[in-house]
């Protein structure tokens, strides 16, 4: 090799030094030197705290803005805030008009629109909110409610799906933000919101809202850009967050600490990188040395970023899957629980409550909070608390049946039937009751037992009334024989008895089939007996033939009104009840009876009320009062009386009234004037839809019936225009 020049050697180490010298100047302006010009970023601003929002200052904060304006010096970023509603700033997201969303996650429909990052700064997930004491605790306790949601927001995306597995159908009340969903609920204008955790932490307090059971969707937070853009903010974004996890001193990790309460995992990044690039500044000629090791470095944290995104990316898929079988493991173990239509109390060794369902807490009247502070002896008031806790005591895995008597929060005591068995559970002996209410059974009972000794009552009374009618029968017979000999006697001095000849032959044959006919048959023999009995009469006969005639006169009308009101009685509540107008069914009443000396004001509107098919008797009935007991009376008046809770129909007149010893009896079966019998049947009439009736006239001064109807059982108008306050019932179908 020819040796070159010594001028030719000083040359080129001169510009060697020289070439190091200018690329370490380079490096340290690269490093240390603020971008020239910085870049213009547009990033969302919506309302979710406290991620991200506009405070009282109308300044942005959050945590989002914290990582954002630290990565943005870091970047040379000029950031520029773009507020609007979460749906809005999406969309302008997909336009271009914006650059990055923060806090937004990725699902199939949104990925092909946006791109997303790789990091993740926090997972969340959704929860469900309602006012304290909505009952609201499984999925299942939703259906039929009003759920608010955000629009664009992936937590009501989700609900909708976790609702459809179950079957669960809601009405979606959509709101921009959050805080109207808080304010919807707090209104009473939803039944319960959803919305992430972090969302909603701040507001529940705010509006008084709860957190219930219900929650689901674990779900990695990221950022988003447009498809196809901004791929190196993305970068940066993956390469700040796994940086700042590492490092609790970072921005990132003091953020997390500020506002979620959580310490960011890792170390701070080493003093000797820095003393690195201070070297590097100062000795130029180690520039290319140190170079190539700051490359190696590199790659080193490189791999090892990418290695702890992989376990990470493994760790975030195993804690979802994990989440989510807890999660559908908890909401399967509530909603067997929680849908059981009997009471589940689990007791320990002590007969305190371990747990209960909801159903058992409304059993008792207590909140499940206020159910789990007591002893099974503080309800159950027929077993003693010594021998509870032998029964706690011996109690295996076969269990017990018995039943007993619980008293509720309120004081009332109701029946149960209890089904018990104990197992094992951690080392400790617990008691599993299911507890069936069984007072309405017990009272079923009871009023089939009152309704069998009724029957039974009303069977001996049926059967004393044939005997009776047997009786009457019998004297029948023996007037039809004392008529009998009379016979000749009536041959021989009128012609004209044998037309009553005739008639008494065609009785004999009448009253000899007598005995051999139903209810109904001696219904109609009756009848045609009086009219023979009245031929008889008027032909002519003794005084004591007159007398016995008479007489059996008044047998014939006494059995025939018995009849007559069993007949009556009978077709009682046969009909199904109906909507009818009242002034309908009283002009037919009247139509019946000859009121042209009777004046009447009516005032009734357009009422209608729910009664049985035989409404109409009960106005006949009380306008032949009018007719036969008011002597004297000129003037009927028939008008309503609304109240707060029911309707009362006001019937008077200007006769002479009933008496106050009277005014029930009147009502009674056994009641023989003032028309009592009719009375009592218009009375129960009348109780089939809940309806009374009674007087409340001043004797002297007039008679006054007092209908009361129930509040649900009047309207006014055919299109059922309900001015009561409480539903009108439908017409029966």
């Amino acid at each position: 090799m020819v040796p070159l020049p010594l001028h030719t050697c000083e040359k080129n180490n001169t510009l060697q030094w020289a070439s190091l010298l200018a690329a370490a100047l380079l490096l340290i302006t690269v490093l240390c030197s603020p971008a020239a010009a910085a870049r213009d970023v547009k990033v969302a601003l919506p309302d979710l705290k406290p991620t991200l929002f506009t405070d009282d200052q109308g300044k942005p904060a959050g945590f989002f803005v914290d990582i954002i304006n630290d990565m943005a010096a870091q970047e040379g970023w000029n950031v520029i805030w773009v507020r609007g509603s979460l749906s809005e700033s999406m969309e302008r997201l997909k336009t271009g008009d914006i650059d990055l969303m923060t806090g937004i996650a990725a699902n199939p429909d949104r990925e092909k629109v946006y791109d997303f990052s790789h990091e993740s700064p926090f997972s969340v997930w959704s929860q469900v909110y309602a006012r304290p004491g909505s009952g609201i605790n499984t999925i299942l306790d939703l259906d039929g409610k009003r759920v608010a949601v955000v629009k664009g927001d992936i937590s009501g995306i989700a609900f909708r799906d976790y609702a459809k597995k179950f079957d669960v159908n809601a009405t979606y009340v959509e709101r921009d933000i959050p805080t109207d969903s808080f304010a919807a609920v707090a209104a009473g204008e939803a039944d319960a919101l959803v919305v992430f955790n972090t969302a909603g932490q701040e507001d529940a307090k705010t509006y008084g809202l709860s957190e219930t059971p219900v929650m689901f969707n674990p779900t990695p937070m990221s950022f988003a850009v447009p498809k196809g853009k901004n791929a190196d903010i993305l970068l940066a974004l993956d390469r700040y967050v796994a940086e700042g996890k590492g490092n609790p001193s970072s921005v990132y990790g003091q953020a997390m600490q500020k506002w979620f309460g959580i310490k960011a995992d890792g170390g701070i990044i080493p003093p000797w990188l820095w003393g690195g690039l201070v070297i590097a500044a100062l000795i130029a000629v180690l520039f290319v040395a140190m170079s190539v090791l700051l490359r190696r470095q590199v790659r080193i944290k490189t791999a090892e970023l990418a290695r702890q995104n992989k376990d990470l990316q493994a760790e975030i898929a195993s804690r979802r899957k994990t989440e989510q079988e807890l999660a559908d493991e908890i909401s399967r173990r509530r909603i067997l629980i929680d849908q059981s239509r009997d009471g589940i109390v689990i007791l320990d060794q002590e007969g305190k409550v371990y747990e209960a369902n909801r159903r058992f807490a409304e059993m008792l009247g207590y909140s499940r909070e206020e159910i789990q502070q007591l002893h099974v002896w503080e309800w159950d008031v027929q077993i003693k608390q010594d021998q509870i806790q032998e029964m706690i005591r011996t109690i295996d895995a076969q269990g017990d049946n018995f039943e007993s008597r619980h008293r509720r929060k309120n004081g009332s005591v109701i029946d149960v039937e209890i089904s018990t068995n104990a197992a094992e559970f951690s080392g400790r002996k617990l008691i599993f009751c299911i507890v069936r209410d069984t007072s309405e059974r017990k009272r079923a009972e009871e009023q089939l037992k009152t309704i069998n000794e009724y029957l039974q009552s009303e069977v001996a009374n049926r059967r004393k009334a044939e005997t009776e009618l047997a009786q009457k029968n019998a004297e029948l017979q023996a007037a039809y024989e004392q008529l009998a000999a009379t016979e000749e006697y009536l041959r021989q001095n009128y012609e004209e008895l044998r037309m009553s000849e005739n008639a008494l032959l065609q009785a004999r044959k009448k009253l000899a089939l007598l005995n051999t006919m139903t209810l109904q048959d001696v219904q109609t023999g009756i009848f045609s007996l009086a009219g023979y009995i009245q031929l008889a009469k008027t032909g002519g006969c003794s005084a004591e033939a007159q007398e016995r005639l008479t007489k059996g006169e008044d047998i014939l009308r006494t059995v025939r009104n018995s009849i007559d009101f069993i007949r009556k009685y009978q077709d009682l509540g046969i009909g199904q009840p109906r909507w009818q107008e009242v002034n309908y069914v009283l002009l037919n009443a009247i139509s019946h009876l000859d009121f042209s000396r009777i004046s009447r004001a009516v005032d009734l509107a357009d009422l209608e009320i729910y009664a049985d098919p035989m409404l109409e008797h009960v106005f006949f009935t009380l306008m032949e009062n009018v007719l036969v007991h008011g002597k004297g009376a000129t003037g009927i008046t028939i008008r309503y009386r609304q109240e707060a809770d029911h309707l009362t129909i006001v019937v008077e007149d200007n006769g002479p009234g009933i008496p106050a010893e009277k005014k029930e009896r009147i009502f009674t079966r056994e009641f023989k004037g003032l028309s009592g019998t009719n009375l009592f049947l218009a009375r129960e009439i009348l109780s089939i839809t809940g309806i009374t009736i009674r007087e409340t006239g001043v004797p002297g001064s007039g008679a006054r019936f007092e209908i009361t109807v129930p509040a649900g059982e009047y309207r006014f108008g055919r299109n059922g225009d309900d001015r009561s306050g409480s539903p009108a019932r439908a017409e029966p179908t």
